[in-house]
């Protein structure tokens, strides 16, 4: 389903910089004066676009960064099939209850402007995390989500949400595999 989604990097002939180099310029520059931040869709838009028609299939983003309206437009616009994008984004601290989670999804959805997320992670250990994951598994079997998970969690976090999860799969398989020591997802096609 995911073909061709190794990193491929070319150069910019006007600037002799790498679709990387120009990906972490343009999505993580923080605005420097109000009125910008409408500038900064545009690059993202721009720049996943870009991403993704030289190969890119995963795409990170979150509610925190700021990038999902950038993230969507892109993947929209986008001639690759949206079945053939990985899409991850995080709920936000800030969100961290049942019903703030809840209706991050649901903005998350409308910013990106898909049908669902391929993963959803809980951005870190804060306030609420049992309920916000309890929101994720009841979007998750809404089919809202199709992989849930969680990021920055301490090992006994990690264990309480173990603990609480229902939905199959939701535990770590401590039979798989584990990726090739070294390789971060830079190496794999990640934008």
């Amino acid at each position: 389903m995911l073909q061709g989604h190794t990193t491929r990097i070319i150069e910019d002939k006007a600037t002799s910089r790498t679709v990387e180099e120009r990906l972490t310029e343009l999505v993580l520059q923080a605005p420097e004066r109000p009125g910008q931040g409408r500038l900064r869709d545009v690059q993202r838009t721009r720049c996943v676009s870009e991403a993704l028609e030289v190969g890119y299939r995963l795409i990170d983003t979150a509610q925190g960064y700021g990038n999902e309206k950038g993230v969507g437009a892109a993947v929209r616009a986008s001639s690759v099939p949206r079945e053939d994008v990985f899409i991850t984004s995080k709920i936000w601290v800030s969100n961290m209850t049942y019903e703030r989670a809840t209706a991050s999804i649901e903005e998350s959805l409308r910013k990106l402007d898909t049908d669902y997320i391929d993963l959803m992670l809980l951005h870190q250990a804060m306030g609420d995390y049992r309920g916000a994951y309890r929101a994720m598994e009841d979007a998750y079997k809404a089919g809202k989500l199709r992989a849930i998970g969680v990021s920055n969690f301490y090992p006994e976090r990690l264990i309480d949400v173990a603990l609480l999860a229902e939905v199959p799969g939701g535990q770590p398989d401590r039979d798989a595999p584990l990726p090739p020591a070294g390789r971060g997802a830079r190496g794999h096609g990640q934008a």
